[in-house]
């Protein structure tokens, strides 16, 4: 059996406020207004009195009236049939056409006002000059302060008002939830004993408690250690992000440097650098974003890309032998790969061996889908040196994903302009073989404008298919944006790989 007075001595005082006043089956809205409280203080403590069984929560649904935006419109500059009603009111008479474009109002809204001023009297019809005419016939206005008067307070007009604003469609209707609270029979009890109850509790105790001793005379209120409370969640990092820390920590350990690079390029950085002809589909705006502008190209290795792209210069191949155009290298683009930051910095100069990564965000002019976005981020990196070849590279991949627990690999031979040989990287997913990532080594005429006399293996590895996999995820889409789940961000598990 429940003792009351356990139950008084573990009251706060703003749960005996709130007790004090609750007489009948409230809303939060009164309370507040009643107690004075502030409404965080009234949701925490009315929690805490439903968890000791003192009070019940009731749901209320009604019907409330919202304006529209027209009815907004109309609210600022005044209903039709008050509109037409001054105007009647000043020249007497006029044709309904004439009433519309002198008024500059909507035919349909026009018909509307004119039957309601004919059904309540205020008009009539009539013949002046051989034309029919509109004739105000009553200055009575208050059918049309009723319309206004239920237009400005939907929710406590008549009826009939508000079916006529709803059908011309200037208010729509929708539900509101409620939330009441009455007293159960046991918070009857407690309140009816509380007003006689006198003595004073405190919450916690102060070190000015502790020094004089005073604590020795107070009674501390009970706590109920067992009393459900809201789930508090800190502050956490994204999923995405952490993996992406996971990945850098990886990559560093295995002795690659970070780069970082701009999102916006030219199509030199993004394209022609790298030995992809201007003819290229990937270069077409079904696939790629442009963004209005140029920009300039550096100087000598435009030249040297210039012959590459034409004749081969001096590396056996006879390039794509077309005329090629600086024009359309110039044009501006969102980056469709990180690659673009790999040749970008190939042009600063490298040392030979060396190792580098980025992580980085890349557009391109996809439907989305499970396993594509026009937005993403991509695993970029290369390794230099003069003896490496494409066992290696596998080698790179197979230590890798085994970090991450990820050990069935498949490699498919594939077509890259800059890399030969080239692979697509597979591994096992939900019952199927899902692309990871495109990798292979740099043709020579990628690395002859750069003066690279090494071979160097390079690969673009999908970030978010990774996370898919680690977090178990059918959809892509759940990692962030309209499709993502708070409660996945808050709880997701963190793995520990060996």
């Amino acid at each position: 059996m429940l003792n009351i007075d356990n139950i008084l001595e573990s009251l706060t005082e703003k749960e005996r406020i709130i007790l004090s006043y609750l007489d009948k089956r409230m809303s939060l809205e009164e309370l507040i207004e009643k107690t004075g409280l502030e409404y965080a203080d009234i949701s925490r403590n009315l929690l805490w009195l439903s968890n000791k069984k003192l009070i019940n929560y009731i749901s209320k649904k009604s019907n409330v009236y919202v304006i529209t935006k027209l009815g907004n419109i109309y609210k600022k500059d005044g209903l039709p049939e008050r509109r037409i009603f001054n105007y009647l009111k000043e020249v007497g008479f006029d044709s309904i056409d004439n009433i519309r474009d002198m008024l500059g109002l909507d035919e349909k809204e026009v018909e509307a006002s004119i039957g309601f001023l004919k059904r309540n009297n205020i008009i009539n019809f009539g013949i002046v000059n051989g034309k029919r005419v509109v004739k105000l016939v009553n200055e009575d206005d208050k059918p049309i302060k009723a319309n206004e008067d239920a237009l400005n307070n939907p929710n406590n007009a008549n009826k009939d008002n508000i079916e006529l604003l709803l059908k011309r469609g200037l208010l729509e209707k929708d539900e509101k939830s409620e939330i009441e609270v009455e007293l159960t029979d046991l918070g009857n009890e407690v309140k009816e004993k509380l007003s006689s109850y006198n003595i004073e509790l405190i919450d916690s105790l102060t070190p000015e408690m502790i020094i004089n001793g005073s604590w020795r005379e107070k009674k501390f209120r009970r706590f109920d250690i067992k009393s459900i409370v809201p789930k508090i969640y800190g502050g956490r990092k994204h999923p995405l992000y952490w993996v992406m820390d996971q990945v850098k920590e990886i990559l560093i350990s295995m002795g690659f440097r970070e780069l970082d690079g701009d999102w916006v390029v030219n199509t030199f950085w993004n394209m022609d650098s790298m030995f992809i002809p201007q003819n290229h589909p990937a270069r077409d705006v079904q696939d790629t974003f442009y963004i209005e502008g140029v920009s300039k190209l550096p100087n000598g290795l435009k030249e040297k890309v210039k012959q590459v792209h034409e004749n081969g210069l001096d590396t056996g191949s006879s390039g794509y032998m077309y005329e090629w155009s600086e024009e359309e290298a110039r044009r501006i683009v969102l980056r469709s790969h990180t690659t673009a930051l790999t040749f970008y910095t190939f042009s600063k100069g490298i040392k030979i061996p060396d190792k580098a990564f980025t992580i980085g965000r890349v557009f391109r002019n996809e439907n989305p889908d499970s396993m594509h976005m026009p937005e993403f981020h991509q695993i970029e990196g290369f390794v230099v040196d003069n003896d490496i070849n494409i066992r290696d590279m596998i080698g790179y991949f197979t230590e890798f994903y085994s970090k991450f627990g990820i050990k069935d690999l498949r490699f498919k031979p594939t077509y890259n302009p800059y890399t030969q040989p080239s692979l697509e990287i597979y591994t096992k997913y939900l019952n199927r073989l899902i692309e990871i990532g495109n990798s292979g080594m740099f043709r020579p005429e990628a690395l002859r404008p750069y003066d690279i006399n090494a071979n160097v293996i390079a690969w673009g590895l999908a970030l978010e298919r990774l996370a898919s996999i680690l977090f178990k995820i059918k959809d892509i889409r759940e990692l962030y944006g309209s499709n993502s789940s708070i409660d996945f961000a808050r709880n997701y598990k963190i793995q520990l790989f060996g």
